[in-house]
């Protein structure tokens, strides 16, 4: 007489052992791969309620205002257009959306070298993604050296780069704003 197990088990005879299992002999549960892992290493409450930040329920920018960007996953291979905000405490974004491992900013010169570093972060196993706001170090980032508050009326250079193999650029773009 067969026993029966939870979803997952064979069930096992004990008249006749047989090597070869058959597709009847494994019970499968009726649940969605995505849902399981959901639940395995998120613990979504509601997997059947619609996600009000995703992009498929039709949402305004301005209704999505408060979701969660999604991470960078590739580094920069390009030169990015930056912009910064205004203000002492900007938030830095760049285009194309990529990744980058180094950014720096610095008081700006005008033969454009050197200038006193204000705020500079590496990222040697992560990447820096669009939308960092000044003078805060991102989880995986290293600052390099003290963050100085930027001064209203100042002329300041940022840049950034995509270092690769410890000297190859990949990607860079350079700015300058006023605070």
């Amino acid at each position: 007489m067969p026993r029966r197990g939870w979803a997952g088990r064979l069930a096992l005879t004990r008249s006749r052992p047989s090597p070869v299992i058959s597709a009847t002999s494994i019970l499968v549960p009726a649940v969605p791969l995505a849902l399981l892992w959901c639940l395995a290493t998120t613990g979504c409450s509601d997997p059947v309620a619609p996600d009000p930040c995703n992009s498929t329920t039709g949402m305004s920018p301005a209704a999505a205002a408060g979701c969660p960007v999604p991470r960078v996953t590739e580094g920069c291979k390009t030169t990015v257009s930056i912009r910064v905000s205004g203000g002492v405490n900007p938030q830095i974004d760049w285009t194309p959306a990529c990744g980058m491992n180094h950014v720096m900013v610095r008081t700006a010169r005008p033969d454009g070298l050197g200038g006193i570093v204000f705020w500079s972060l590496s990222a040697p196993l992560t990447f820096l993604d669009p939308g960092l706001s000044y003078g805060t170090q991102p989880p995986g980032a290293l600052l390099e050296g003290p963050t100085r508050t930027l001064q209203a009326g100042t002329t300041y250079r940022i840049s950034l780069e995509m270092i690769e193999d410890g000297a190859v650029i990949t990607g860079q773009g350079t700015a300058i704003f006023t605070p």
